[in-house]
């Protein structure tokens, strides 16, 4: 009887239901924080419900929901996206909460500072973009790549051997390989000597230069590379006739030195001495490729460029001219030089006292060739090098891209970059160079455009700030040359112009002070 009444009473409490306290915990997501916790008033269900996951465990079932009634609390982000901490599976609320949210913003992170490249003056400037290759194919020579993705003379290895027994040590290698000779030069700036080989028909040079880099007789060797001088094509015959010194204020400048007794190396094509702009500035002309030339025209515009005083302004009209013929049109009209042509051609110019060289020419990141612009580094002997006429997606070129050369793009008239030029951190200085009137062989004149013309421009302003401090450093000269810049395009140094457009008068004035 005892027991009936006790299930009597239990069964109407919970029909009726009863008032209980409960703690409800703090309701916790990753935007909304509830204050300190309340003690709510809430109704224990008739039924057994499972609680939620992020309900502490009581000794009887307790729902726990948000109020239905109120306005729902302000959330950042979008107001239309659920909330991903949000239970959609929670039971129909039963009871109200009171809990009033407070709104604590997300933490923001840092803004990100974008400095687009700028880089101070003046640029420490290591080896840049290194042209990879296969890791497979860990094949050096000097201390580089020895197979590039470049063009190269067919069937022509380039080999250096030891200055000391070279004409022995050739002969045994031609007759164990199957070699032939086709030239041969001693190479002073290194101490060795270079040869030039012909393969085999049938013999891949990729495969030779593997086979000879395992001789422990042979130095270095490696495809015979090639380059082109950096020539483009004028568009607008005779525009804005020889609006270049007025671009450098060239007037100033030779109030103050013309070069005189500073001789430029010009490595190119061979030039022609009747040209009455190169009358009298040619101290002497060198030849490393023999036979008569087929070409005399862009040797002869570069040289014109820095030395003319005829009808032309030249940029240092006092210098000489020390042109060495590394440079000649093939049977396409293409002008072209290679690896050993160019090692040779440079070698001359030092050992005829070239106090500085004019490199109006691209190409490959050539082993051979960096090796020597590395001792020309050592030396101390400054090179002005064309940026290359690539286009602006291209890879940098070589020489310009190493580290000791003094690396030039082109503008035009109006300031704006020459839409041909290669970009790159490596390009250090802006000069004219679209449509610039130019000498050409037999008294003729033409309109010339590319970074080879900006090239020899540059290198006449360094001649004329040469003559002003004689023995000065290729750092000095960097210096020098990088302040007397006019800044151009974004501020600071940038890799379309560089330090800027070159002001000639405002270099010599530096190099005076």
């Amino acid at each position: 009887m005892r027991a009936l009444l006790l299930a009597t009473v239990l069964l109407a409490l919970a029909v009726s239901g009863t008032l209980a306290q409960v703690r409800v915990p703090p309701v916790v997501n990753p935007v909304l924080v509830a204050p300190t916790t309340p003690i709510t008033t809430i109704r224990i269900p008739p039924t057994t419900t499972t609680p939620p996951a992020n309900t502490p465990p009581t000794t009887n079932p307790i729902i726990v929901t948000p109020p239905t009634n109120l306005p729902p609390p302000q959330q950042s982000g979008n107001p239309n996206r659920p909330n991903k901490n949000q239970n959609t599976n929670r039971p129909t609320p039963t009871t109200t909460v009171p809990v009033t949210p407070q709104v604590t913003e997300p933490a923001t992170p840092p803004a990100r500072q974008i400095v687009y490249r700028r880089v101070p003056l003046p640029l420490p400037r290591p080896e840049l973009r290194e042209v990879p290759y296969p890791v497979a194919r860990p094949l050096l020579t000097l201390g580089r790549a020895a197979i590039i993705d470049a063009p190269f003379e067919p069937q022509t290895l380039v080999v250096m051997v030891p200055r000391r027994d070279a004409g022995a040590l050739l002969s045994a290698l031609m007759a164990e390989y199957g070699f032939e000779f086709v030239d041969a030069a001693p190479l002073d700036v290194l101490g060795v000597s270079l040869a030039k080989l012909r393969l085999p028909d049938g013999l891949d040079p990729a495969e030779a230069t593997w086979l000879l880099a395992a001789d422990p007789r042979v130095s270095s060797v490696q495809p015979n590379y090639l380059f082109e001088v950096a020539d483009g094509e004028s568009r607008d015959v005779m525009r804005a006739l020889q609006y270049a010194p007025q671009k450098m204020d060239l007037p100033d400048a030779h109030l103050i030195s013309t070069g005189e007794g500073i001789t430029i190396g010009l490595i190119d094509t061979a030039v022609d001495p009747a040209q009455p702009e190169l009358t009298g500035t040619l101290r002497d002309r060198l030849d490393v490729l023999g036979g008569d030339p087929v070409s005399l025209d862009h040797g002869t515009a570069m040289g014109g460029l820095i030395t003319a005083h005829d009808l032309l302004d030249g940029i240092a009209p006092d210098v000489k001219l020390l042109s060495v013929r590394a440079f000649d049109a093939d049977t396409s009209g293409k002008v072209t030089s290679n690896s050993f042509a160019l090692a040779e051609a440079i070698d001359k110019a030092i050992g005829e006292g070239a106090d500085l060289l004019n490199f109006s020419f691209a190409g490959p990141r050539d082993p051979l060739v960096l090796k020597v612009v590395d001792q020309l580094e050592a030396m101390d002997v400054p090179i002005i090098a064309a940026a290359g006429n690539n286009g602006p997606d291209a890879p940098p070129v070589y020489p310009a891209a190493h580290r000791h050369a003094i690396a030039v793009t082109a503008t035009d008239n109006k300031d704006e970059a020459f839409f041909g030029a290669n970009l790159g951190m490596y390009v250090e200085i802006a000069a004219p160079g679209v449509d610039i009137l130019s000498p050409a062989p037999e008294d003729r004149y033409r309109l010339e455009t590319g970074t080879s013309v900006a090239t020899a421009h540059v290198s006449g302003i360094a001649a004329l700030v040469l003559a002003v401090k004689p023995g000065l450093s290729t750092a000095g000269l960097r210096a020098i040359l990088e302040e007397a810049c006019r800044d151009l395009g974004l501020p600071g140094r940038d890799e379309v112009y560089g330090a800027g457009l070159i002001d000639a008068a405002k270099a010599v004035e530096l190099a005076a002070s």
